[in-house]
């Protein structure tokens, strides 16, 4: 039973299509591939209207657009050979031969390439069409499923109709197919019908689009609006129900790319069409409703719907792709430690070094200025991909009143669940922690003496027994330690001494160590 679809409104999301519309609309539910490049055996659950195919690379995005393009390329040329009677339930059929200079909807080097592996032999298939794309979709409130078999042998493809639930009023849709726009050349000559056919099959839409519009002054445009007129001539096409766009953004300034997802969701709203669109656009991805965002995992895990604001949070921040090393660190550990600075985790280290403790290799270290909650919203989207994860948070207090963050340095701007944990300093920031004279005095070679002159004389701050407690004097809770030490690398040297943050915590003795410092280096250790 295939479940319909309910998704949130988004603000700017159109009304449903006129009754007439829908009543015609061919609204593709489920597609299922078997052996098809890299689906062994995997199926997707389409919603109407638009789906963004979102996710990191090399997880099936372009590969679903392109088992939706062969579908497509198999129901044309089986229908032109032998008729639309052989799409119907319970018919005879026999296998149609192709060469390989035939097959023309995706560029891939050789056929074999179609298949998983580039395995063709049969392995578990009752017959020897080995590879197989099928496509679920409803009309008049009835199920309906077309499958297409593919066999190679001795470079030759054959395409035979392996499944049909059809009769013979059932219409079936009709899918269309933009790759990443490319091919754009300085001249130009005038292609035939079944050269341009197979220019649009090699990725070369950009070339076919300038050819057809060679007798207009629109060739001389740029690509993005080639692009842009690329997609909308297929959009106000009325024969094609299915939309699949391929990085239609790639040629747009990010400006444009939401006014892109608005007038796609227009197309939407005044027709009845179903699009997918394969996207990398942050801008898109951050302006759509998560509802319409289909999150393409990998790995043989397909894809889902998001459902929440907190899910598209972790999306943007590359959850799911094979390149991002934080993730994928992230999965192994299974512990995130947020913080601020460029410096604080290796000032933590060198502290903790001091105080003889050993820093535990399983944190993923994770560097944003992000607020709590939207840390925890990263955290709550990452733990739907890694169950036990753990996340220790911590924020400067900077200027919030010192009052706000207690002795267990727990920040109240966001809750712990049990598994993430907001930790805030009781002094502005890090920096605040590391005024201690003696240090100073041996990263920078002044004397002690002349260290304590300048903190007392330029900020009226004297250093004493009770630098390191939890509650010390009111002037080192609020000092701005980033006006005292040189900030180093490329920054401006804004301190009146030249020794950095990280070059003071190297020299500071263990019985120096404030007691949030190890407050929270036991937090480190506790929850790693």
């Amino acid at each position: 039973m295939i479940k319909s679809y309910t998704g949130a409104t988004r603000r700017a999301r159109p009304p449903p299509p006129p009754a007439r519309l829908l009543s015609e609309a061919l609204v593709i539910t489920r597609v299922i591939f078997h052996r098809f490049k890299q689906f062994a055996d995997q199926s997707f659950d389409l919603h109407p209207g638009i789906s963004l195919l979102g996710g990191g690379n090399n997880v099936g995005k372009s590969t679903i657009l392109h088992g939706l393009a062969v579908w497509e390329f198999c129901r044309t040329a089986v229908e032109m050979e032998r008729g639309p009677k052989v799409f119907l339930a319970g018919q005879a059929r026999q296998g149609l031969g192709l060469g390989d200079d035939e097959f023309s909807p995706i560029n891939v080097p050789t056929l074999k390439h179609l298949w998983t592996n580039l395995k063709t032999q049969k392995v578990i298939e009752p017959d020897g069409y080995t590879l197989k794309i099928a496509c679920e979709w409803t009309h008049d409130g009835a199920d309906r499923r077309l499958e297409f078999g593919l066999a190679l042998s001795n470079d030759r493809l054959f395409v035979k109709t392996t499944d049909s639930n059809l009769g013979a009023a059932d219409p079936i849709p009709r899918f269309a197919y933009l790759p990443p726009f490319a091919g754009i050349t300085a001249r130009e000559m005038r292609m035939t019908g079944a050269i341009r056919r197979r220019r649009i099959g090699e990725g070369l839409a950009g070339a076919v689009l300038r050819n057809i519009l060679l007798d207009m002054d629109l060739m001389v445009e740029g690509s993005g609006f080639l692009q842009w007129l690329s997609v909308f001539a297929l959009a106000t096409t009325p024969e094609i129900n299915v939309l699949l766009l391929d990085e239609p953004d790639a040629h747009l300034h990010s400006s444009l790319q939401e006014q892109l997802l608005d007038s796609l969701l227009h197309v939407v709203k005044t027709t009845d069409k179903q699009i997918l669109v394969a996207t990398h656009s942050t801008e898109i991805l951050r302006n759509a409703e998560p509802s319409d965002i289909l999150h393409v995992h990998g790995s043989g895990t397909g894809g889902k719907y998001l459902r929440e604001e907190s899910q598209k949070v972790g999306l943007l921040a590359g959850l799911g792709s094979d390149y991002a090393p934080r993730v994928d660190h992230a999965k192994r550990t299974k512990r995130i430690l947020f913080v601020e600075g460029r410096t604080d985790i290796p000032i933590l280290k060198e502290l903790a070094y001091t105080l003889g403790m050993e820093w535990p290799d399983t944190w993923t270290e994770w560097r944003t200025s992000s607020t709590q909650k939207e840390r925890r919203h990263l955290y709550l989207a990452l733990r739907e991909e890694i169950p036990e994860l753990v996340a220790l948070s911590l924020r400067d207090r900077d200027d919030e009143p010192a009052e706000t963050v207690g002795e267990d340095l727990v920040d109240p701007t966001a809750p712990s669940d049990g598994s993430f944990h907001p930790r805030r300093w009781r002094r502005r920031y890090i920096e605040s922690y590391l005024i201690w004279p003696s240090a100073i005095a041996a990263a920078t070679g002044l004397s002690e003496e002349e260290v304590r002159r300048i903190l007392t004389d330029s900020h009226g701050i004297s250093i004493g027994a009770g630098f390191t407690d939890s509650y010390p004097p009111p002037a080192h809770l609020d000092v701005r330690a980033k006006r005292i030490l040189k900030e180093g690398g490329s920054a401006p040297v804004l301190g009146q001494f030249d020794a950095g943050p990280l070059d003071v915590a190297k020299h500071i003795e263990a019985a120096a160590v404030c007691a949030d410092i190890q407050r929270f280096l036991g937090d480190v250790v506790a929850l790693a």
